[in-house]
This record gives structure tokens, C-alpha cells and sequence, in this order.
């Protein structure tokens, strides 16, 4: 898997490269049981480039995938200068990996160490996730909008135990969507 964060600007790599040959490498580089480079890429580039043979390394196991991409964002985290942009697109990431960690069998505490988030945060995302009837990590369709005097028929064809993708096919929209609407009981 690829670094979940993007790459180092060149003014930053430059100053981890003048770093690393004035004091040497500071925070040992993650490799996996195959030798698999988990964090460190861009040390490693830059010792390559400097001469540098011999590199500190820790190895490191995940129990998943996704255990090992949330390890990667909350150590890139704390070091890494991220634009808005960008933090709101690594925290969509996290609550797609909370998702994944919970399903998992991880607990709530479990998965916020992970990420280096608050339990609450993790209990929020989950929290908003039952309440709208769908995938909080995912926004709703915004593209089409459902006609508001719809909204009691929706309501009640999903009491009726119509299957949510069949209206949500009717309507265009997606079947989360369906399960807002019928969430808010149709009014």
C-alpha cells in the first residue's frame, strides 16, 4: 500500500535532507516482516542520496490493512505540516479506517489510540452513523434533490419493508439517502 498522506513538498524534503547529514538520522524508519518500507520513504531517499548505508530500523506486524494505514497516518501526523485541504482529507481517511477497525472487532478506545483521535470522536462517527440511517464516512448524494412532499411516501415504503435500493432507484438517488429521509420520518 502507498503512503496514505501526500509526498513531502520539495522545501520540506530538502530541509529532511539537510537534516539527516548534519545530525544523522534522528527517528528510526518501520519496515514490515518482508522489509517493506512502512514509514520512512522519504528518510531513505534521502540517505540514499547522501551515502548513507547504514539506516536504523524498527520492524514492525499489523493485524490488518487497515491497522497498518492508521498507524501510518497518526506517526505522519505529528510531524507532517498539512495544508487544510489536505488534513481534511487525511481525517476522511480516518473515519473510513474507523470504520474498517471497528468492523474488525476493535473497540472504540482501540481505534482512537490507533488514530490518534479521542474515544468520543470515534463514538461521535459512530454516533452520527446511527442516527442518519447510513455511512457517516460517506456524504448523501447532494446531486439530486428529493421533492420534500415525496418524503412521507418514502418514509412509508420503507416501513412497508420495500428494499431502500429499489426506492432510492426510483428517486436516483443513493439508498443512504432513502434511510435519511425515512429517519427523519418523513417529514
Amino acid at each position: 500500500m502507498s503512503n496514505p498522506l501526500p509526498p513531502l513538498s520539495e522545501a520540506e524534503y530538502q530541509e529532511l535532507r539537510d537534516s539527516i547529514q548534519a545530525v544523522g538520522i534522528q527517528v528510526p524508519i518501520i519496515v514490515g516482516v518482508k522489509g517493506e518500507i512502512i514509514d520512512g520513504e522519504h528518510r531513505v531517499r534521502a540517505c540514499r542520496e547522501l551515502g548513507i548505508t547504514d539506516i536504523p530500523r524498527l520492524v514492525r506486524t499489523f493485524a490488518s490493512e487497515a491497522e497498518r494505514t492508521a498507524f501510518i497516518i497518526q506517526v505522519n501526523l505529528a510531524r507532517r505540516h498539512l495544508s487544510p485541504e489536505q488534513t481534511g482529507e487525511v481525517r476522511q481517511k480516518q473515519h473510513e479506517l474507523a470504520r474498517q477497525l471497528r468492523e474488525e472487532g476493535r473497540t472504540q478506545q482501540e481505534v482512537a489510540t490507533m488514530l490518534g483521535v479521542s474515544q468520543q470522536a470515534v463514538d461521535k462517527w459512530e454516533r452520527e452513523s446511527n442516527t442518519t440511517g447510513c455511512n457517516a464516512f460517506e456524504p448523501p448524494d447532494a446531486r439530486v434533490v428529493v421533492p420534500r412532499n415525496a418524503w412521507p411516501r418514502i418514509a412509508a415504503r420503507v416501513a412497508a419493508k420495500e428494499p431502500q435500493e429499489q426506492i432510492a432507484s426510483a428517486y436516483h438517488v443513493t439508498p443512504q439517502r432513502i434511510g435519511q429521509i425515512a429517519q427523519s420520518g418523513g417529514a
